[in-house]
């Protein structure tokens, strides 16, 4: 019987989907070595998941032949030897300085194997690299699949039940295995992860499967989008980018300015943004930056082992080592770090497999090359979570679902579209054998934008540098046209934009130091961008009294930008800030004007408060709240060493931390007597009123266990809105069609007076007052003060020095 599942990497998913048979021997036969560390890590969690259970990689089965022993080639060793190949042939063919061709060539050789290519007949001007490779692989006593070759039975034999994990493409050993465990009857569990396995693995299965069980209800990107490579559908995601820029330095003052901007404006973390660099000499520069531009590194993101960081210290101490490095020395150095038998037993393999491919004679500078190597693409790894600063990276993609804002740096020719749809090793040989590459994107190219789009959501920024039009179009454009559709039913152009950038301009507002505005000032030579000169706005007005301004703008760029604004859907906040003073939020929402610095130190207190909130109540949830004030004092401390509140006094600190403390306690009592728990945190909402998207974030759920009321709390900084407060129309408008009674509680927690006021849903007319702004803003209509009222003017408004009321 065989039966296969589509589930997810993640622990809970897979162990629940396995649903382990009870009795009797199973065998779980994995993908490569990573995965089977994943799956007897996170099984022994599970008390007694894996008891009675062998774990296996399918490298580990041999194969018997009548000449002795050869084994199959795993895909370190296989790197490791391309490796060899490269430094063979780096003289003569110069492109192989790239650090993207040892996966080129890897892909290469797998596909052409894949499709029983002879790589030495159709390697044309690449035919070296492969006669190499073959010799290489002949010398090291590998034997590659065969007719008269057989696995080693034994194994299959034995076990009761055999479960195989995380395959995505088929190939003659797995094939042969799964043929195996039918011949022998057995109960056979077939895993593939969501979203990846590939045509021909899905056809096999099908054709020999009892039972397939695939999630039609997921939702991973690439399902959606897989009719077309990328389809209508992909327009709905508000966060993948593409950014032309003139230089490097300016992909990389875009990319900081724009983290900046999330962390200030949006409530995200430095630590929740990854830069990866497809050019690792551009790392100098970025750290350089970084520090000029006072945004926090996280030094710890390099691959982690048992969520020990001590890779980097592992190769210091190759470099220190006064006597000879070889596997006997270099494992007594690893045995300083860990304990783990596994993780011992692994770099054994490694060790072996380098020294055998290398020899015993490899100097200190070649052991830690080829180190990074096997930690890339052998040990186990997970990112180290500690929230600190921005984390660098220049490995592979698997790290990025970890993070929730991407920013992929350096996307050129050079780099980044060779490992995506230009591999030319590949190109070369299905032209050598007259194949169609038109109807075929390579595997390569298909899933590493599998992988960027599943691992980071929406939150994706993808640049590359040009210094012209003509540069660009043999630059990065082939790998932009990846997604352009020539469909006139399907095509998706208006989401391939290519914007100038328009990031120098922007982040002088962000400048935080003179050195930061100094290297700001170096780049205002690139092309001027079409971003709002604030006096113009200014001329824009009536030279009269404001209260005379009629508020209309007739000018055609500040429409077609309101225009673009509505189109691309707007926030919750916006309509506020409308309905108390549109000008305000012309400037700040549809323009992104930056305010003063001293309101940028407002802005950070109450993203920590915030924060603090959020952690503190995640330890919460399904619960009541208590108050906890070593927890707290933990909280706030974490926080704190992301640096993001460096500009803010102490004293300010001291008193929101108190008004935080009197709250919870406050908050703990009022639980004490209700039946509420906390059920939602930072819970995400969408409306659509007139055909335009409203999207919004709820601080905090409370549900009543009892009557399944919910009560939706916003935390403010100091005093609440008013009854009619914008936040409080959308919920109500958001919760309507369920039918789930709601009350809401807006608490200003430096105002706190130890009670909580709740407001009544606004159901009956909350769309008609949202449409009335909306069509306040496509009427072009921006007043000082909706009520024309100079006292109705905040205390503090943030563009007090732009408006002309503000001035007077």
């Amino acid at each position: 019987m065989i039966s296969v599942y589509e589930i997810k990497k993640d622990a809970a998913n897979l162990f629940s989907a396995m649903q382990m048979d009870e009795g009797g021997k199973t065998l779980i036969i994995t993908k490569n070595t990573e995965y089977k560390d994943f799956i007897v890590q996170e099984g022994l969690k599970r008390l007694g998941m894996l008891l009675n259970t062998s774990v296996l990689s399918i490298d580990e089965f041999y194969l018997r032949y009548a000449k002795g022993s050869y084994k199959f080639l795993s895909d370190l060793s296989m790197r490791l030897i391309i490796k060899k190949i490269i430094e063979m042939n780096k003289d003569e063919m110069e492109f192989l300085s790239y650090p993207s061709y040892m996966d080129l060539i890897f892909e290469a050789i797998k596909d052409a194997s894949k499709k029983d290519i002879d790589l030495l007949e159709h390697g044309g001007q690449y035919k070296k690299i492969y006669e190499d490779y073959e010799s290489l692989i002949k010398e090291g006593g590998y034997l590659g699949m065969n007719d008269t070759a057989e696995l080693d039975p034994l194994k299959i034999k034995n076990a009761d039940a055999i479960y195989f994990i995380g395959f995505n493409e088929i190939n003659k050993k797995l094939s042969y295995l799964i043929d195996m465990a039918k011949k022998l009857d057995k109960k056979t569990k077939i895993f593939i992860e969501e979203d990846f396995a590939s045509d021909d693995l899905m056809a096999y299965l099908k054709e020999n499967a009892d039972e397939v069980h695939l999630d039609e209800d997921n939702s991973g990107h690439f399902e959606k989008l897989a009719k077309k490579l990328f389809n209508e559908e992909i327009i709905d995601t508000d966060g993948i980018n593409f950014v032309r820029a003139d230089s490097v330095e300016a992909e990389l003052d875009y990319a900081l300015t724009d983290i900046k901007e999330k962390v200030l404006k949006e409530g995200y973390a430095y630590g929740d943004a990854l830069i990866y660099l497809m050019d690792k000499s551009e790392e100098i520069s970025l750290t350089y930056m970084l520090n000029s531009y006072e945004i926090p590194i996280n030094k710890n993101s390099v691959f982690n082992l048992k969520d020990i960081v001590w890779q980097e210290k592992l190769y210091a101490d190759i470099l220190a080592n006064e006597f000879e490095t070889n596997g006997v020395t270099l494992l007594e150095m690893i045995n300083k770090y860990t304990a783990d038998e596994m993780l011992l037993d692994k770099f054994k393999k490694i060790i072996a497999a380098i020294e055998e491919i290398y020899g015993k004679a490899i100097s200190k500078e070649t052991w830690i090359d080829l180190l990074k190597i096997a930690f890339k693409y052998e040990v186990y790894r997970e990112k180290d979570r500690v929230p600190f600063g921005v984390s660098i990276y220049t490995a592979d993609f698997d790290t990025l679902r970890h993070y929730k804002l991407i920013y992929i740096i350096g996307a050129n020719m050079d780099n980044f579209p060779k490992s995506m749809s230009e591999n030319f090793l590949l190109d070369n040989i299905y032209n050598e054998i007259g194949y169609d590459k038109s109807e075929y994107m390579s595997r390569l190219s298909k899933n590493l934008m599998k992988k960027l789009i599943k691992a980071t959501d929406e939150k994706l920024t993808i640049s590359y540098s040009a210094k012209t039009l003509s540069d660009s179009d043999q630059g990065a454009s082939s790998l932009f046209n990846e997604f352009y559709i020539f469909d006139e039913e399907n095509k998706i152009n208006k989401w391939v934009v290519l914007d100038s950038l328009n990031a120098i301009e922007k982040s002088t507002s962000l400048a935080t130091n003179p050195e930061q505005k100094k290297y700001i000032e170096a780049y205002k030579g690139l092309s001027k961008t079409k971003y709002p000169d604030y006096d113009e706005i200014n001329k824009l007005r009536n030279e009269g009294e404001a209260s005379k301004y009629n508020g209309k703008f007739e000018n055609y760029s500040t429409m077609a930008k309101v225009d673009e604004f509505l189109n691309n859907g707007f926030s919750v906040s916006f309509l506020g800030a409308y309905d108390t003073c549109p000008y305000s939020a012309l400037l700040g929402y549809i323009y992104g004007i930056e305010p003063a610095e001293v309101d940028m130190k407002a802005r950070n207190i109450g993203t920590y408060m915030h924060k603090v909130l959020e952690i503190y109540y995640s330890n919460f949830i399904g619960k009541k709240v208590i108050y906890d004030e070593a927890l707290l004092e933990k909280t706030m401390e974490l926080i704190k060493k992301t640096n993001e509140y460096a500009d803010v006094y102490c004293f300010e600190l001291e008193n929101i931390e108190t008004y935080i403390k009197d709250f919870i306690i406050y908050d703990e009592e009022r639980m004490k007597k209700s039946n509420y728990v906390v059920k939602e945190l930072e819970k995400k909402i969408k409306i659509y009123v007139d055909g335009y998207e409203i999207r919004g974030k709820i601080d905090r759920v409370d549900e009543d266990t009892l009557s399944g009321k919910l009560l939706l709390i916003d935390y403010k900084k100091s005093s609440s809105t008013k009854t009619h407060d914008s936040q409080l129309i959308s919920y109500s408008l958001y919760y309507k069609p369920s039918g789930v009674d709601i009350d809401a509680a807006f608490i200003g927690i430096s105002k706190f007076d130890d009670q909580i006021e709740t407001m009544a849903p606004i159901q009956d007319d909350a769309e008609e007052i949202i449409s009335e702004i909306i069509s306040g803003v496509k009427s072009y209509n921006f007043p000082i003060i909706k009520s024309g009222k100079k006292s109705d003017c905040p205390a503090f408004c943030e563009f007090k020095n732009i408006c002309k009321r503000g001035r007077e």
